[in-house]
Order: structure tokens, then sequence, then C-alpha cells
């Protein structure tokens, strides 16, 4: 036991680049949940909002970087939360999050987002 004792929530969690932590994890759920509701009372549907999004291959979907500068359109004010929701959609493929993932092209496509 005494030499598990150095184990505590701060020491558990990865640091970014290696995957998300598990507070991110959870941030990401909760802001996800946020998320739909928000899109529920302010647009007709999940395509409608998808739409709002500022994206430059829209066949493509969202890439993070078009999704880091749509935050405010959705009413995110915490960039972190905003964030670890495309994590959670394109379920943390990205070398954001995981410094082993070279792929940058991962895109959030409108089932992912629906």
């Amino acid at each position: 036991h005494k030499r598990d004792s150095w184990l505590s929530s701060s020491h558990v969690e990865q640091v970014k680049g290696q995957g998300p932590s598990d507070a991110a994890r959870d941030q990401a759920l909760e802001s996800l949940a946020q998320l739909r509701i928000h899109t529920m009372t302010n647009c007709s549907n999940y395509m409608e909002a998808f739409q709002k999004f500022r994206m430059h291959l829209p066949a493509e979907g969202i890439a993070f970087d078009e999704w880091d500068q749509s935050r405010q359109l959705f009413g995110f004010v915490d960039r972190d939360a905003w964030l670890n929701i495309f994590g959670h959609l394109i379920k943390w493929h990205h070398p954001h999050w995981d410094k082993h993932c070279k792929q940058i092209t991962t895109r959030v496509k409108l089932p992912d987002f629906a």
C-alpha cells in the first residue's frame, strides 16, 4: 500500500499530448449535453446547426481549427470545454490529445455531430 500512496487524481490524469484525462472526458460529456440543448433550443435540427460551422470542405466535415473558431456561435466561453467536445466526437484521435496520433485531418461529420 505504501508504494501506491503517491497516486492521487492529479497524478493519475494524463498530461496534454498523451490522451485526455478523466476530467477532460467528463467535461466533454457535460459540454456535449449543453451543446445538444443549445442546438435543440436555437436550431430547427442538427443539420442547421452543423451548417453554422465555417467549413472549408463541408462534405468532409468540421476540422479542428474550424471547430475551435466556431465556439462562440454555440454560446461556449470555455475553450477547453469546447475542444473536448470535438475530442470526444472524434474519439480523441488528434495530436491535440494524443502525441502519437500524426493524423490532423480527423473531422467531425454530421452523423458524429447529431
